[in-house]
């Protein structure tokens, strides 16, 4: 039976519990037999599945069971006595038990009893030395004080109680010597009374040090009487300065009041304590904070609107929004207005657009970034009675800005969590909320704080990651993804000029890039709703022009056209490969549109059918919402089997199998409901699907189509696509106007309220059913 953190010596009585299954049933076993058991040590003793080849000792005891107790946990309580050593030659499992092939270890014979009398006496001396150093003496080891005529018994009793890891008491057991095995006990109590010796000494340093404190101590109170009684304390003169400094300050009475606690709580710690610096660190935090001082701000509608427009393309209902939001604060001053959140997919221009407001009012910009933020004590700070207690991240940025009316940029609001030490997102609700935040505390400061005029914006990639109080609290104001379109505009205006200017590019030696260069660039080396891999690969191609002009390889001239060559020289392969519509109509293949954190694409839905026993078959990843709108489609189908001329229980001879490519890529959603019937239908009918459609919309159970979200992404991933025609949930027209209205010319946009007008259009070759099919265009204006 394996022992953990215990070594049983021959002739010792000790009390085990054994809890692991195997050896309960080794116990049981012996219980049963002839209550003998090997009991030995294993190596790790963290291990609770061992494995006896590695794990274990190969010399042990055989030990007598005296007494067992069963537990009400299953574990059974012990009393084992250590019998005659033995050494383990094989380990072997019978039904569960652990059995083993062993010999007995019997003790060397003494040959030298000089030598015995010698290690008795040496184990002896410091066996009595280590005793003056206990308070107190187990009965047995007092025993063998006592009476040292078994010299055995001695040496295991010593044993047993010596200190030390357990590798040390296992050798002692596999040690045969009497001899040997009293210098080593010897030698383990001789180490163990210079350890305490030594740690003698260093308690009386301390003691002593101790002492000296209380002297200083004793001293500077003696001394600091004496100032008093002369009226020479230094500290006098700081006083009025602080008081002079508050009233400048213009604090708030609560802050007055607590500042004026804290100067009298000061006068009665010693300066030397770290009490002291603490108190005195926390006054100047509080004198060092904005109270009263505010920047002028610029309410020039014009100017702010010129300024937005230099430093961002499009976006204009973003930037209606905001000016909107402007001229109400200029209006009503004191009105609290929303917090405004950006969200949108990432490198679409939501920090830079705060940045640009915050310049265009003439205010301090102060960006707190809460991504992976997780501990309440980063909005509100830690208390004073914490060691290293800090303010709160709001708190340090109004006394960065430095007044009081600043823009606090609150970035990545929805990659905030919660764990054990507190939520803070509720504890930005009382930051983000008008009615509270014109008297927020801080934990540090303890005082109330005014943050009613702080302009707070906050960004966001995904709404739904933000909890449903505070996104309450909040004005939405979405960015979606950038057209091609704008993305070259945005290139031409404010990228390459950037990178250009950033790597000494100069006038002399400036990369000249056409616009199909830039159209390849953002298609076959990016897939991105935002600018920023587009910016990275400016600045590659930058970077290697600028290093062949260094180095000599590229001569000096005014400017330098880039090529087709050229990219694939500076930014290698092509890495991406237009997103395109099947060349031709299939059968069981319909195109449908998905939103991703990255913008829209386009998501071709397979179907294959073929000979069994009703199963429908779901791959590429898909999640329980997408696998319950497959579903749907089959039953609203089978519910129309007549209609689409299927066979009456058609379902009960074939397989389905419903396949979405980019099987690594999780999906999941209602809104490719109708492209998932429409493969069906095209599958089970033997009817081809037009390859220039897109669709998108949820479906029932009785075909009609539900509204879905996301639908400017999936426009737009129809359109680079070369997709014509889109079909969209009639409800969804009010969303219409919120695309480009280049993009919504270009294309033929379907709205319908049924399968019925869906099929009608998507079929090449339409399947007769009892509804009349009319086709419904609406193209936008």
């Amino acid at each position: 039976m394996p022992l953990r953190n215990l070594v049983i010596f021959p002739e010792m009585i000790v009390p085990v519990i054994v809890g692991r299954l195997d050896s309960v049933r080794a116990v049981e076993k012996s219980s049963d037999d002839t209550k003998k058991i090997i009991v030995i040590a294993q190596k790790d003793q963290d291990k609770t599945f061992v494995s006896p080849e590695e794990d274990l000792y190969r010399v042990g005891v055989i030990a007598e069971i005296a007494q067992t107790m069963r537990m009400p946990d299953g574990s059974l309580r012990l009393i084992l006595v250590g019998g005659k050593r033995i050494r383990i030659l094989s380990f072997r499992d019978v039904e569960g038990v652990l059995h083993a092939d062993a010999v007995h270890l019997d003790n060397e014979p003494v040959t030298d009893l000089i030598e015995l009398e010698a290690c008795t006496r040496y184990a002896v001396a410091q066996l009595q030395r280590y005793i003056k150093l206990l308070s107190h003496i187990p009965d047995d080891l007092a025993s063998v004080v006592d009476n040292i005529d078994d010299i055995l018994h001695y040496a295991n009793i010593l044993s047993s109680y010596l200190p030390g890891p357990l590798a040390s008491k296992q050798e002692l057991l596999e040690t045969t010597d009497v001899c040997g095995q009293l210098k080593k006990i010897g030698a383990l109590l001789e180490k163990e009374c210079q350890i305490n010796d030594v740690g003698q000494q260093i308690r009386e340093k301390a003691s002593y040090r101790l002492k000296q404190a209380e002297k200083e101590y004793f001293l500077r109170e003696q001394l600091k009487a004496i100032q008093e009684e002369l009226k020479e304390n230094g500290d006098e003169s700081a006083e009025p300065d602080i008081a002079k400094k508050m009233k400048e300050l213009k604090l708030p009475p609560e802050a007055v009041k607590q500042v004026e606690n804290e100067l009298k709580h000061l006068e009665k710690i010693p300066s030397m304590s770290p009490e002291y610096g603490l108190t005195k660190s926390y006054i100047d935090y509080i004198l060092d904070l904005p109270w009263s001082k505010k920047d002028e701000e610029n309410s020039d509608l014009n100017h702010v609107s010129s300024i937005l427009e230099a430093d961002h393309f499009g976006l204009d209902k973003v930037k209606e929004r905001i000016l909107e939001f402007l001229a109400i604060k200029k209006l009503a001053p004191g009105s609290k207005g929303p917090i405004l959140c950006f969200v949108g997919p990432p490198g679409t221009g939501k920090t830079s657009l705060a940045k640009s407001v915050a310049g265009a009012l003439g205010r301090k910009y102060i960006r707190i970034s809460l991504g992976g933020v997780r501990d309440e004590a980063e909005i509100r700070g830690h208390r004073r009675t914490y060691i290293g207690a800090l303010p709160g991240r709001i708190i340090s940025g109004m006394k960065n800005a430095g007044v009081i009316n600043p823009l606090i940029l609150l970035d990545e609001v929805d990659k905030m969590d919660s764990d054990f030490r507190g939520d803070p997102t509720s504890a930005l609700l009382e930051v983000l909320d008008p009615e509270q935040n014109h008297a927020f505390v801080d934990h540090f400061l303890e005082v109330p704080y005014d943050l009613s005029q702080v302009l707070f914006i906050t960004t966001a990639n995904l709404l739904y990651h933000i909890p449903e109080p505070l996104s309450d609290r909040l004005e939405i104001i979405q960015l979606s993804s950038y057209t091609e379109e704008e993305k070259i505009e945005i290139a031409v205006r404010h990228l390459i000029p950037k990178q250009i200017l950033e790597h000494g590019l100069t006038a002399k030696n400036q990369p000249v890039f056409s616009l199909p260069m830039i159209t390849a660039i953002i298609t076959r080396y990016t897939k991105e709703p935002g600018v920023r891999e587009l910016e990275r690969n400016i600045a590659k191609i930058c970077r290697k022009i600028g290093k062949k002009i260094v180095d000599g390889s590229l001569p000096e001239k005014a400017e330098y056209s880039i090529t087709r060559t050229d990219l694939e020289a500076y930014l290698g392969p092509e890495k991406y490969k237009p997103e395109e519509k099947e060349p031709a109509p299939q059968i069981g293949i319909a195109t449908g549109l998905a939103w991703t954190e990255v913008g829209g694409v386009i998501m071709p839905i397979e179907v294959a059918t073929m000979p069994g026993k009703g199963n429908l078959i779901i791959t590429g990843q898909l999640g329980d919402i997408m696998q319950e709108s497959a579903k749907a489609a089959l039953s609203y189908i089978r519910s129309r089997e007549t209609q689409f001329k299927l066979a009456k229980g058609f379902n009960e001879k074939l397989d389905i199998h419903i396949h979405v490519p980019e099987g690594a890529v999780p999906k999941d959603g209602p809104s490719a409901g109708i492209a998932i019937a429409s493969a069906l239908v095209s599958a089970l009918t033997k009817t081809p699907v037009a390859s220039q459609v897109a669709m998108t919309g949820e479906i029932t159970l009785r075909g009609r189509v539900l509204p879905i979200g996301g639908l400017k992404e999936k426009i737009l991933a129809a359109h680079r696509a070369r997709i014509p025609t889109v079909i969209i949930p009639k409800q969804n027209t009010s969303d219409l106007p919120d695309i480009p209205e280049k993009i919504r010319n270009r294309l033929t946009i379907i709205p319908v309220d049924t399968m019925d007008e869906v099929l009608s259009n998507v079929l090449v070759a339409k399947p007769s059913t009892s509804t009349a099919r009319t086709k419904r265009k609406a193209k936008s204006s």
